[in-house]
């Protein structure tokens, strides 16, 4: 049914509007590294929704994406927290309210990734370029409930929340924003296609990796923003980055181990269960294969159904 594809719509314009609201109180590095805890949310969701058993070291890996998640944000706010003098301030408290919306938006997210993974491969499967079409369809319905609403109720805006004339007038009025919009626009579905078709038909290790990257080259293009064209753009080296970069490190190291980008120890890998058994193993007598998130891994999979790819972003 059409309406289905109407839920990770739903989802992925919730969780859009919460992290671009957190981003407004943090680094964009910072940003991109939060976003890594859509891991764990991927893989509690999986469980739940997609009756997934992870095996040992993906519930391991989810637990070192956890401590790397830590660092992080407590390093941010030691940062955030030197700048406002030494003492807790409206800017820390802003920092862990940006962090809080950042991590929510990711668990909607996680959420959005896991039922499309029920919409492609489960009885009805549909193809990845539908279920692109159809969520467009569904969020551009829903972006002018929210863009009527907001033009509707009294705020700061020309009397509104986000007055809508007053937005086509900045950007008809504006070369660049001319030219932003709707570049942004087909980043963001070429960006969607691809992360679903990757999803299908690569495996995890590539997906991971890529992203993996991406984080690092956001944090060195704010970096070099900031010391060589203007410190009105980018971030400096804070006094804490250090810890943000072992944060990173762990970040990386648990998302790599959860998509066995680096060996895993024969210890933390449950033995697949004969087909038939009475035990309770993967209900589709596919081995632990199946447990594993992202397509096609490092030993190919067994059953040939899609599985979930969890890397930092969607």
């Amino acid at each position: 049914p059409l309406y289905m594809f109407a839920i990770p719509a739903l989802c992925d314009v919730f969780g859009t509007g919460l992290a671009t609201v957190g981003m407004q109180y943090m680094d964009s590095a910072i940003w991109q590294m939060l976003r890594s805890s859509i891991i764990i949310f991927s893989a509690l969701l999986s469980v739940t929704f997609l009756q997934r058993r992870l095996q040992p070291f993906q519930w391991l890996a989810t637990f070192i994406v956890f401590l790397g998640l830590l660092l992080v944000g407590y390093a941010s706010l030691l940062d955030a927290r030197a700048a406002s003098g030494g003492s807790p301030s409206s800017a820390s408290s802003q920092q862990l309210f940006g962090m809080a919306l950042v991590v929510g938006a990711q668990f909607v997210s996680a959420f959005q990734m896991v039922f499309e993974e029920m919409l492609l491969t489960g009885r009805a499967k549909t193809s990845a370029q539908k279920v692109v079409g159809m969520e467009g369809v569904w969020g551009g319905f829903f972006m002018l409930i929210i863009l009527v609403l907001m033009s509707t109720l009294p705020g700061n805006d020309g009397g509104h929340i986000e007055s809508a004339p007053h937005g086509m007038h900045m950007v008809v009025n504006s070369p660049t924003l001319l030219a932003l919009v709707p570049t942004y626009m087909v980043s963001i579905a070429l960006y969607n296609f691809v992360g679903i078709t990757v999803g299908q038909r690569m495996s995890a290790v590539v997906r991971c990796l890529v992203d993996s990257c991406r984080t690092f080259v956001v944090w060195a293009v704010d970096l070099l923003l900031y010391y060589a064209v203007s410190k009105e753009f980018g971030s400096a080296w804070l006094p804490h980055s250090w810890i943000i970069v072992i944060g990173f490190c762990i970040l990386v190291l648990g998302t790599f181990l959860y998509n066995e980008v680096v060996p895993v120890p024969s210890c933390l890998v449950r033995r697949p269960l004969a087909v038939g058994d009475n035990g309770d193993g993967d209900a589709r007598g596919g081995g632990y294969r199946d447990a594993v998130a992202g397509p096609g891994g490092a030993h190919g999979k067994a059953s040939g159904d899609q599985e979930l790819v969890i890397t930092s972003s969607p």
